[in-house]
């Protein structure tokens, strides 16, 4: 069966009609012309907006600034009796990228449960306000020890007795800015 299409009949009964007088294309333009004002006068307010420059500062009032945040944060993160986080790392030795899942929970002043899982780890660890139990699930191996009674002891503990290093421990601490900003803290 073949199909025919009159494209004559079609541009007739079309309602797209082109304008019957020169006055109907005026009128046409009117709303048009008064959107692309109000289209052009946006644009001017979000460049003017954006143009802004930057507060240039004095290495001492950046300093300042700095340290005011830091302070804040450490506030708020102190103040939080219970939080959890996750952490992603990747470490790459030239020799082999090395990917480590991390979740924390931690309840203050004295609980913690972390877990850890990558290409050669799978570990879990928590701490109870009494003792710090390890296990290494691979190895099928644990091992518990005495800790201090609070959070704060038992991660300086883990650190100076066994050696476990917590990359994010900072953030743990009833202050983190106390454990950051020490004396050898350098920077800008």
């Amino acid at each position: 069966m073949e199909r025919h299409l009159d494209f004559t009949t079609l541009a007739v009964d079309s309602p797209f009609q082109p304008p019957a007088a020169p006055n109907d294309h005026i009128e046409m333009e009117r709303p048009m012309l008064s959107r692309l004002w109000i289209l052009a006068a946006a644009a001017v307010f979000v460049t003017a907006g954006c143009a802004r420059s930057a507060q240039t500062l004095t290495p001492e009032a950046a300093r300042a600034k700095g340290d005011d945040l830091l302070r804040v944060m450490s506030k708020n993160l102190g103040g939080l009796q219970t939080f959890a986080y996750s952490a992603d790392e990747v470490r790459d030795d030239g020799k082999a990228e090395r990917r480590v899942t991390r979740r924390i929970v931690m309840r203050r002043p004295s609980a913690i449960a972390f877990t850890t899982k990558g290409n050669e780890r799978d570990a879990a660890a928590w701490y109870d306000g009494k003792h710090v139990t390890l296990v290494w699930n691979r190895d099928k191996t644990w091992a518990r020890g005495p800790m201090p009674p609070t959070l704060d002891e038992a991660l300086d503990f883990l650190s100076a007795e066994y050696a476990i290093q917590m990359p994010t421990a900072d953030l743990l601490y009833s202050s983190p800015y106390d454990a950051v900003m020490t004396p050898d803290t350098v920077g800008g």
